[in-house]
């Protein structure tokens, strides 16, 4: 799936993964994606940097359903009037597919630190 040939900047998207008590969430919320390519999303459910989440249009861009998007936790800003926190999210890349672009760090669970 290619979400940069659509032309608006913020999606519907349905996020899951495990939170900080390792237990499982799926959140609606808004993806937003600026002209350099960063993808933030306001979570309610607490997750720590580092962490893997997956993303799923909610809106459909083709006929084929839409299959969630390996994303990990870069940042974690502070929570809004609305419990939600602003975290940027780096897209992940099957090994052998990256393209110039040097391997970032992936944090297994015991290198996650715990709040």
């Amino acid at each position: 799936m290619n979400w940069k040939s659509a032309a608006q900047s913020s999606y519907p998207v349905e996020v899951s993964g495990w939170d900080h008590s390792e237990k499982f969430f799926v959140e609606n919320a808004t993806l937003e994606w600026s002209p350099e390519g960063t993808r933030r999303v306001a979570l309610r459910n607490a997750i720590h940097e580092g962490a893997i989440v997956f993303v799923r249009l909610c809106q459909s861009l083709s006929p084929i359903r839409n299959m969630p998007i390996a994303f990990q936790v870069k940042t974690i800003g502070s929570p809004d009037e609305q419990n939600r926190s602003l975290t940027t999210l780096i897209q992940l890349h099957p090994r052998g597919q990256r393209k110039n672009s040097a391997p970032g760090p992936i944090l297994t669970r015991k290198e996650i630190p715990v709040c």
